[in-house]
């Protein structure tokens, strides 16, 4: 009799090369990632807009531009934010949030294009 179910494990090839370029985002597991295999090349690049568990918010980031002024709202404590980046995206200034907003977008859009490698770990 047998007890157990065996269930065939094929060994996935990845051929990942120290030259070849990385995009993560995510959640806090791919910020572990990143830090495990920051690469000499510098070929990495993870959560442009900061952490986000929400499998849409993370379309959003991937496909919406962030250059929009009606995306930003003023928060109690007065710092500007966007709906669609981390809390740690926040700036006194307007201006100085969408201007940081705008060179993150910039890379994320040069790192899909160049990715060879994509991983997305919704929360």
């Amino acid at each position: 009799m047998q007890w157990q179910t065996e269930v065939p494990n094929p060994r996935w090839q990845l051929d990942a090369q120290l030259e070849d370029t990385w995009l993560l985002m995510g959640s806090c597991f791919v910020e572990n990632l990143y830090q495990y295999l920051k690469l000499p090349s510098g070929n990495l690049f993870c959560n442009p807009y900061g952490i986000s568990y929400h499998p849409m918010v993370i379309c959003d980031q991937i496909c919406v531009k962030t250059d929009e002024d009606s995306d930003i709202f003023q928060r109690n404590d007065q710092l500007y934010a966007h709906w669609l980046a981390h809390s740690k995206y926040t700036s006194a200034d307007r201006a100085q949030l969408m201007a940081v907003l705008n060179t993150q977008q910039i890379h994320l859009s040069t790192h899909l294009q160049k990715a060879k490698y994509i991983v997305i770990t919704p929360g």
